[in-house]
């Protein structure tokens, strides 16, 4: 998958950030386009898979062929202190300050003295950086009533996009009361119940 431009140069610009080594790699490809260009763009690698549980070698892929087999925990603590700041943040915002700072800590940034408005944004942000990929996003768009809109793409150093076709449309807004904010049941399930509702706009 390929991460959107605003994702790469905006979410994680802090220096020393320890995840954007574990969530991205260059991969180099050849684009099917009139100019043929062969270059690199940074793809999504925090899914590769636990290396414990590689079958196959690779001298491309840090030794291993990614799977994508995880031992995944139901419960992580960043996604707590995560939760925990939000929460603070409406009636302490000096409890919400060392949760976040405590995650940021964790992660190599410097900590925080942000206050008011930039420290929720500030939350958020943290929130979009260590839930990154995982679907959180939308959920949580929906939660604070914010909607949401299509990014520019990742770009050469030239400020040129190779990776898209040419009639491709960045032009995606959706508000935060939008029906496809919420998820329509699967038509298998409507046929299998003929007692179901669909959602609005599905």
């Amino acid at each position: 998958y390929l991460p959107a431009g605003w994702v790469l140069y905006e979410l994680f610009k802090e220096a020393g950030d320890r995840r954007e080594k574990a969530y991205f790699e260059a991969a180099y490809t050849t684009v099917s386009d009139p100019e043929n260009i062969y270059g690199p763009i940074y793809v999504i690698s925090k899914f590769k898979g636990n290396p414990k549980f590689r079958d196959l070698e690779s001298k491309q892929w840090g030794g291993y062929v990614p799977n994508g087999i995880q031992a995944p925990k139901p419960f992580r603590i960043a996604e707590q202190y995560l939760i925990a700041a939000e929460a603070a943040f409406e009636t302490d915002q000096e409890k919400a300050r060392r949760y976040i700072n405590a995650l940021r800590k964790s992660r190599g940034l410097s900590e925080t003295g942000l206050a008011d408005e930039a420290l929720k944004q500030l939350i958020r942000d943290e929130r979009a950086r260590e839930l990154a990929f995982e679907g959180f996003r939308l959920w949580d768009l929906r939660r604070w009533g914010m909607g949401m809109e299509r990014r520019l793409p990742q770009v050469d150093a030239n400020g040129k996009n190779y990776f898209l076709s040419r009639d491709f449309s960045f032009e995606l807004k959706r508000e935060n009361n939008d029906d496809f904010f919420v998820w329509g049941f699967p038509s298998v399930e409507m046929k299998t119940n003929r007692n179901m509702i669909q959602n609005k706009g599905w």
